[in-house]
This record gives structure tokens, sequence and C-alpha cells, in this order.
């Protein structure tokens, strides 16, 4: 075809014999492309199948279990653990790298945690000791699911051998009623579920027992404390002997969820009469409720104090979590959850300057007309899981309604994200206060972290409800800053203050660091089918229980 060449080309047919070398060249270097494509498609196909066959495994056994006893993580599978094909496979190769990266930083707080504070409650990783301000090894029970969604199976099953051969409640031993229901028993349930060893559920039978004795009091509003051997309760004098809203309003989950694997309905009934008792008060010109309420005589307390950081933030989570918990069939929780937060967004909120932040500010008293104070906790940061999620689930009302409520989740959780952002280290404080001219300041009295997990759970929410990748931005950059500052050579420690450099560490890996702030950010990074949100309710420290079909 020398001729046809010439002539097409305009040239000569000695140049045409030029062109075959060159068009041979081409053709061999579009080979070279398109097997070098067909490997490269082949390799990704495997590690596609590599990590589908990994998330499979954790469906069966997570470790072994004894003769004759099956696990939940058999059949039904309390997560349904599904790795979908990638559609983009370097975005998810490097979200599979974050997420391993979350989970060796849990490992080595684990480390450290093991080697020098094995059986106590907390780690001091600097000074190689521990803390036992609860002495009931609370880290191994509160890190236990955590160590179970993390497929860490040797870790797993030293932690249950701990728990069976070392858990011991018969003691002469006064606890924090609040704090041993969500990290004691909230751990051990959470454990029962997802791995049906009965020894979490004969361990959390015995607790749960001995705290249900808090509820004896003149009016059935518990008392703060309560021995675990003698039954004797009370609530702290600097408080007249009042219990917190926070407290008495945040244990629901718990004692329902015991209450369903023991078949015994009474053991709910007096953590569900406070919530009623709560709803027959006189109610406040606002609908909102202050922080202290007596043990003895049933009433508010001296204080009028409205706030959704401590004392009384999780009060407002649990109506929600309690109305998904029971499959949306149990009215007096989402009333209740729908007039609160409502009352929330009007009478709480203030728009800074200049960036028009959305501040969840405190109020002075509960009626009108309000007194806001421009102070906000850390801890106030869970409110935006809250409002997204009591959007996404709400089956009562309009979309402007579910518009105005996942819009205003969304607002809070980028202000608590500028809380990071702002600093020297990229670390939240404690407390932050409105600022005329420039949004909020750090609380020069309240400048530290504690290793807190309320923003990066406001992350793995949304970005769960949404697709939106800058959570995972948000929170790539959180888990960052931690790494560069929080990470010691034996387990992580809180800082004093976030925006002195170099920091001064306080000495401390406290149990939710490694129950809530990492497990939440290991799912901020992993699939959606891992703990899917339609399917599994977390308490307030992250501890998540199965929705209830029945």
């Amino acid at each position: 075809r020398l001729g046809d060449c010439a002539s097409a080309l305009m040239i000569s047919q000695t140049r045409c014999w030029l062109l075959v070398p060159i068009v041979f060249l081409i053709t061999l270097q579009l080979m070279y492309i398109a097997l070098d494509n067909d490997i490269q498609l082949r390799h990704e196909t495997d590690q596609i199948i590599k990590l589908a066959n990994a998330d499979k495994s954790r469906v069966q056994h997570i470790f072994s279990l004894p003769k004759n006893q099956t696990s939940q993580l058999d059949n039904p599978t309390p997560i349904k653990l599904q790795v979908p094909i990638p559609q983009r496979t370097q975005k998810d190769a490097l979200t599979e790298k974050r997420r391993e990266s979350v989970k060796q930083a849990f490992l080595h707080a684990w480390k450290g945690y093991k080697t020098y504070a094995w059986g106590k409650d907390e780690l001091k990783p600097i000074s190689r000791s521990n803390q036992n301000w609860m002495n009931m090894g609370l880290t191994i029970i509160d890190s236990l699911d955590t160590l179970i969604l993390m497929d860490l199976k040797q870790e797993t099953r030293e932690a249950i051998d701990w728990i069976a051969e070392h858990l011991d409640f018969d003691r002469d031993l006064e606890v924090s009623f609040f704090e041993t229901t969500i990290r004691v028993l909230g751990g051990l349930l959470s454990g029962y579920e997802l791995t049906q060893e009965k020894v979490l559920l004969e361990k959390a039978k015995d607790i749960g027992a001995r705290l249900h004795r808090a509820f004896d009091s003149p009016t059935g509003i518990p008392f703060s404390s309560i021995n675990i051997l003698t039954g004797r309760g009370q609530s702290p004098s600097w408080s007249t002997y009042s219990s917190m809203l926070s407290e008495i309003g945040t244990v629901q989950l718990e004692f329902s969820v015991l209450a369903r694997h023991l078949k015994d309905p009474s053991i709910a009934v007096k953590a569900l009469d406070v919530i009623k008792k709560l709803e027959s008060l006189p109610k406040s010109d606002t609908g909102l409720y202050s922080v202290y309420i007596s043990t003895t005589t049933g009433t508010w307390g001296p204080s009028e104090r409205v706030t959704l950081g401590a004392l009384g933030d999780s009060f407002y989570e649990y109506l929600l979590k309690m109305w998904l918990l029971t499959g949306k069939k149990e009215d007096i929780y989402k009333r209740m959850y729908d007039q609160t937060s409502e009352a929330i967004i009007k009478y709480m909120t203030i728009s800074t300057n200049p960036s028009h932040l959305t501040f969840l500010a405190e109020l002075n008293n509960k009626n009108l007309p309000p007194s806001q104070v421009g102070k906000m906790d850390h801890l106030v940061c869970f409110a935006g899981a809250m409002f997204a999620l009591g959007a996404w689930t709400d089956n009562l009302h309009d979309s402007s309604y579910q518009d105005k409520h996942f819009q205003y989740g969304e607002n809070i959780t980028r202000l608590c994200n500028e809380m990071y952002a702002r600093t020297a280290t990229g670390i939240a404080p404690e407390i932050i206060r409105i600022n005329g001219d420039h949004d909020f300041i750090v609380d020069p009295g309240a400048r530290h972290y504690l290793l807190r997990p309320e923003t990066v759970e406001s992350f793995f929410v949304l970005y769960r409800l949404t697709g939106d990748e800058q959570y995972r931005e948000w929170g790539w950059r959180v888990f960052e800053a931690i790494e560069k500052h929080c990470r010691v050579e034996n387990g992580y420690s809180g800082i004093r203050d976030v925006d002195r450099l170099p920091v001064d560490h306080d000495d401390l890996q406290q149990s939710f660091f490694m129950a809530e702030t990492l497990k939440y950010l290991y799912l901020l990074f992993s699939p959606p089918s891992l703990v899917p949100l339609d399917q599994y309710v977390f308490n307030t420290e992250a501890h998540p229980f199965r929705v209830f079909s029945d």
C-alpha cells in the first residue's frame, strides 16, 4: 500500500518506507500500555479481594470460643461486614491506610497500658504508673468492643480472660453511679452483644444489680454514688444533695439493654420512670431542663443553669437514642427530644462575629427571657451528631424541619472543627468563650485537652449520613495533631495548654480515648456496613447496642 500512502500524504514512496518502523514502534508502545493496564487492574482486583476476604473473616469467630458455645458473630451476625467494590481505588487505598494508622495508634496505647497498668483503671504513660479511681480495670472493659471491631483477636481474648478471672464486684467500694453504668455496664453489654460470651452477661448482671440500688432514694431519683457492696447511696453536699441531670438521664439505654438480655423488664422500670418523672415536673418557659434535681424531694435543685456541656449534655442525647433503641416505638422520648431540640435552637444559639459560626451557649435561667452565657464546652460538640441523627431518623415532621435540624448539626460541627484549627497545636481546648470580633477565644482557665472524643464523634456520624469527604479530612487532621502532640513513648497523654509549644503533658491516658476517640476515628475510615447507624445506637461512651427488633 505504499502507493496509497504516498498519494494520501503527498510524499514519495521512499519516505513512506521510513514511516513503517515508526508505526511499528507506536504499535508496540500501545500494546505495552494495554498490557500494563491489564496487570494493574489484576493487581487492584487482587487487593480488593484480599480486603473483602479480610473483612469477611470478621463475621466468623473473632476469637476461639469454648466448646458447645456459639458466637453471635456466626448466625445471626450483629455486624454485617460487607466491603463494596471500590469505585476509586486510589482514594480507598488512602482511606484504608488511614484506618490502619488509627489501629496502630490504638495498639500503641494498648501496649503501654498492658505493660505498665494492666488490671488498673488508666495508664499514666510518662511516669509508667497508673490511676485507679474506680478500681475495676476500667480501660480493659471500656476498650473491649474497640478491640473486637478492630479485629484484634489476641488482645480481645486477653481482655475477656481478665474479666472472667479478675473482675470482682463483691467489694466495699463506692463508685459513681453514672460513670460505672456507661463505662462498665455499657462496655460489658456491648462486648456480650458482639461475641455472645456468657461471662460478659454474667458480669453485667452482677454490676447491674448492684448499681440498681442507686434508685432506692425517697423519690426514685438515683443517687450520684453507690457503694456496690452495701448498697448505700448518696449525692454530694456541694450540689445540696441533688443529682445531676446528665447522671440521672443517661442510664436508660444500659438498663434497657440489660433487661432485654435477661428477659426481665423490671430491671429497666426504675430507670425509665426517671424520664417520666422529669416530664411530669413543672415546665419552664423555654421547655429546657436545669442541671440539678433533688433526690429527697424530686423537685428542681437550687440552680436554674441550662447547659449541653458538663452536668447536662447526654440527657438530651439519650432522649433521641432511647426512641431509636426501642425501634421508634416509645413516643415519650421522641416528644421530649423534639421539644428540647427546638428550644435549644431557639434560645441557646449565638451567631459569632465575624464568621457567623453556630455557637451553642449556656443559659443562666430556664425561664424567659433567657440569659445567655457565651461559654461552650468541648463536650457540647456531641450535639452536631445528635442533631444530624435526629433529623435523619425523624419520621414525624416535614422536610423543612428535618433540613433545619440537619443543618444545625452541620453548623455546630463546623464550629467544633474551628476549635481545633485555630490553636497552635491543632487541638481543641476544654472550653471556649464568645469574643466580639474574633468569633471565640480559648477560656483562660480551661486551655487543656483531655483526649476528648465529641468532635470526632460528630465527624463520624455526619460522614456516614452525607458521604462528604470533608469530615474525613477534618478527622484526619485531628488525628495527626493527636499523633504529633499527645503521643508519648508508652501511650498517649492529654496536654495542659493547646496554645503552648512545646506541649506540657498531663500524664494520663483516659479510658475514653480508647473507648471513644480512637473508635470513632477508626469507624470514620471504615465501610458504612461496620456498625451501621440504622441498626445500632451508641451509648454516651461509644459502646454500640443493637436496635430492638421486638
